[in-house]
């Protein structure tokens, strides 16, 4: 196949892939949360992007975030025992959050709406391939343990070829959420 016919194909193809992934989150619709975000659940969000986007992940070029959270789902061995011990019982999720305006001024960070389009909400076609290339992050919603001295995030990043996920726990250290670097259920994959 010639380079000119494999470009074609490929610009055939991202966007019937983009609109498979769509579809399949537009499948998992949560409620909305009644009430805002709290700067507790904003400061747990924007800790982990801080650890994130640090020099140790060497991450290059934009994280693009979806704008809606999921349910936050803990792995049975991270509550038994495991590294989830102490937040049971989970709290009762009432729904799920759209982020707004909760990242403003962290570097190389976009929040997309992945339901809006099959573009990811963005009408310049380049811009939706390089956002189907650098990947799409989603996080869950916050869960404290019952003190509320921890908290813990699950998140997924996925792009093709491969992707990561993993449960994050953070602790409030002197009025300032920090990552314990405990990470539960991490995992990792590629095609």
């Amino acid at each position: 196949m010639n380079t000119g016919a494999m470009r074609n194909s490929l610009k055939l193809l991202i966007p019937a892939l983009l609109a498979t992934a769509v579809a399949a989150h537009a499948q998992s619709k949560h409620p909305m949360a009644t009430k805002p975000l709290t700067p507790d659940q904003v400061a747990v969000y924007r800790a982990f992007l801080d650890h994130y986007l640090s020099e140790d992940f060497g991450l290059k070029g934009m994280l693009n975030i979806a704008k809606t959270t999921t349910p936050f789902k803990a792995d049975a061995s991270d509550l038994n025992g495991g590294c989830l011990k102490d937040f049971t019982p989970l709290p009762v999720a009432t729904g799920v959050h759209a982020f707004t305006n909760q990242f403003a001024g962290l570097k190389n960070v976009r929040v997309v709406d992945a339901r809006e389009t099959t573009n990811h909400g963005i009408s310049d076609p380049q811009t939706n391939t390089t956002i189907f290339h650098q990947g799409l992050f989603t996080f869950s919603e916050v869960a404290f343990d019952p003190t509320r001295h921890y908290a813990a995030i699950s998140y997924s990043f996925e792009r093709p070829g491969f992707g990561n996920s993993g449960t994050y726990v953070f602790k409030l250290d002197h009025g300032t959420w920090r990552p314990t670097l405990r990470l539960c259920s991490g995992s990792g994959w590629s095609a």
